[in-house]
């Protein structure tokens, strides 16, 4: 399903043109309602959806015909709505966050922070990387951006000479559309935030909801006496 996102296709200005025009079309189109909404020739228009029909983007079936003759051709739309999908997804986690926190009683943040821990693991096998702190900026400012958080990095001067990075949250994917945010959902990504400071020789902390209601992490550089109290 992902790769059929809009995103996901590498589509020409046209094709992309031509798919936007049949989305107008919830009942699918023919090639002639196509042309005529782009102001295109008929076997343009023609030539663009069966384009998209060999990616898998659309698929066309038989008009019914009461005559003779071939049938003509309504084209639909196989591409997913990104909006109806985030909002399903969003309403299911909220319930699964009230369901796990609810169960669990007073182990849920630990339970929390365990799934934060696998969810974390994961990350760093699809190539998520904190070796230093310029690639731990990096890696987690282009994953939250992915993810809607939308970042913003403050570098940050400290009276040592150690490099400090903080990165603001300004949005949360996981806010419900009644403004509530589970719990449950900061503590897991508590639980990847942790997950990650162990593997990496940088300190690595998330204060979730400030008072301006953002979130933040902060990535800077270890001392050696400070690394050095670590290993002991």
């Amino acid at each position: 399903m992902t790769e059929l996102f809009p995103e996901s296709l590498r589509l020409s200005p046209k094709q992309r043109a031509v798919l936007d025009a049949l989305d107008e079309f919830p009942n699918g189109a023919k090639v002639g309602e196509i042309a005529k909404a782009l102001g295109m020739h008929t076997n343009t228009a023609r030539g663009h959806l069966e384009e998209l029909v060999a990616m898998e983007a659309v698929f066309a079936v038989a008009a019914p015909t009461t005559g003779r003759g071939r049938p003509q051709l309504i084209y639909k739309l196989r591409i997913p709505n990104n909006k109806t999908i985030a909002d399903q997804y969003l309403a299911l986690i909220n319930i699964m966050a009230q369901h796990l926190e609810d169960s669990a009683g007073s182990h849920a943040k630990q339970l929390a922070q365990q799934i934060g821990r696998e969810a974390g693991a994961r990350l760093i096998d699809e190539g998520f990387s904190s070796a230093n702190i310029q690639e731990a900026v990096d890696a987690l400012c282009k994953h939250l951006r992915d993810m809607g958080f939308d970042p913003e990095v403050i570098p940050t001067t400290t009276n040592s000479r150690k490099k400090r990075v903080d990165v603001c949250m300004h949005s949360c994917p996981f806010v419900s559309k009644d403004g509530e945010l589970k719990d449950f959902v900061c503590d897991v990504h508590q639980g990847m935030m942790q997950h990650h400071k162990d593997l990496s020789p940088l300190h690595i902390d998330l204060q979730p909801l400030l008072a301006d209601g953002k979130c933040m992490v902060s990535i800077s550089e270890v001392d050696e006496d400070e690394s050095i109290n670590d290993k002991q």
